[in-house]
């Protein structure tokens, strides 16, 4: 059921209808309207020029320890899965594909609680999950989240105001059906993105909105619930609260909810933000350490890492859009906690921020005109 998907978006969900977006622009405000015509005006050939990166892809005959391997080594959170037959896209396998089978699987849960009551040794334990979990031929997990049924391609000639579109609705990365003799085929993401909307922060069309600040922007409305996890709780929980919100669980059976599907948990004490764990710190599990996953999650990220870890970058509703488009990019993550006066009150991520240089965003709209009257 995979598919290559061309199409525009016309229209985007909202309340469970679809909406026409396009007579938005005549009452967008004047500095969102700059901003999308400054991505208007740069296709996706000019800004990938001279860039070569090779997509690192994985045929559906690995297995789940192979790709996680692969991630790792690559320092990558997805790569599309290829038939070894048909040498065809048959999807994309993402981080969170594995981090979703891992800890919801049955034989997870079953050895869990063998080896947390003394059962069965760490070796055994970890053996059992590699057999059972790491062994799984990687095609079983494609197409289980939509994320991974559909990968979006774009021509070197579409515009990145059309891009913009898509990320600014939650997709994370696209296909650039870039010509050979330009490095072919590339992978281009919602951090490449960004990163290029830091080198031209001075730019007059964009000038107006990077300006403004996270309050300003809307970015950092108050009033939010932010889930998070304490330094007590295990890495494992984390990792589940991350792609659901409630669970339930017998000696053989764990059955999620998914009402959500984050990338990444800030860990908060007595409202107090001391560190970030993501779908990332995930990429160097192996058959070896899957018992660190049973330490609470500040010690499971001291242990040396099962990746090289990434700094919590924070900002506060009065940093401006520009301020924070820096932090993200040179400390190559994908948000920002927002802080006010020490307290976490929201996070602003990489899609928060491409959502403002687009005409596909109703919540910066409706803030922006409240705050005007």
């Amino acid at each position: 059921n995979f598919t290559l998907r061309h199409e525009s978006p016309s229209f985007r969900r909202k309340k469970g209808k679809k909406e026409d977006l396009s007579n938005n622009m005549a009452t967008m405000p004047a500095e969102k309207k700059m901003a999308g015509t400054f991505l208007d005006s740069y296709t996706a050939r000019s800004v990938v020029k001279g860039t070569v990166k090779p997509i690192h892809t994985v045929t559906d005959d690995k297995n789940v320890s192979w790709a996680l391997k692969l991630l790792s080594r690559h320092s990558i959170l997805s790569m599309p899965v290829i038939s070894q037959w048909t040498k065809k896209y048959k999807g994309v396998i993402n981080i969170a594909d594995i981090i979703n089978e891992i800890v919801f699987h049955p034989a997870f849960v079953e050895n869990e609680e063998l080896y947390l009551t003394g059962e069965i040794s760490q070796q055994v334990f970890n053996k059992r999950i590699e057999e059972s979990i790491l062994d799984e031929p990687i095609s079983m997990l494609v197409g289980k989240r939509p994320e991974s049924r559909h990968l979006w391609v774009f021509s070197p000639d579409d515009k990145m105001s059309k891009i913009g579109q898509y990320f600014s609705q939650g997709t994370h990365r696209a296909l650039i059906k870039r010509e050979e003799k330009s490095g072919g085929p590339c992978i281009f993401s919602q951090t490449d993105l960004v990163r290029f909307l830091r080198l031209h922060l001075t730019d007059h069309q964009i000038q107006p909105i990077v300006k403004l600040t996270l309050e300003e922007t809307g970015l950092a409305v108050g009033g939010r619930h932010v889930v998070s996890v304490s330094p007590s709780d295990t890495a494992l929980t984390a990792f589940r609260k991350l792609l659901s919100s409630q669970w339930t669980t017998t000696s053989d059976f764990i059955k999620p909810r998914h009402t959500w599907d984050l990338s990444a948990l800030p860990i908060t004490q007595n409202g107090r933000l001391v560190g970030t764990i993501s779908q990332s710190d995930l990429r160097g599990l192996n058959s070896d350490n899957f018992h660190l996953l049973m330490l609470p999650v500040l010690e499971f990220l001291k242990t040396g890492g099962l990746i090289e870890k990434r700094s919590t970058i924070s900002v506060t509703p009065t940093t401006t859009l520009a301020a924070t488009i820096m932090k993200v990019s040179e400390n190559k993550v994908h948000r920002a906690w927002i802080l006010d006066q020490g307290e976490l009150v929201g996070v602003v991520s990489l899609t928060d921020i491409i959502s403002r240089f687009t005409p596909y965003d109703f919540s910066f709209l409706s803030y922006y005109q409240r705050s005007r009257l």
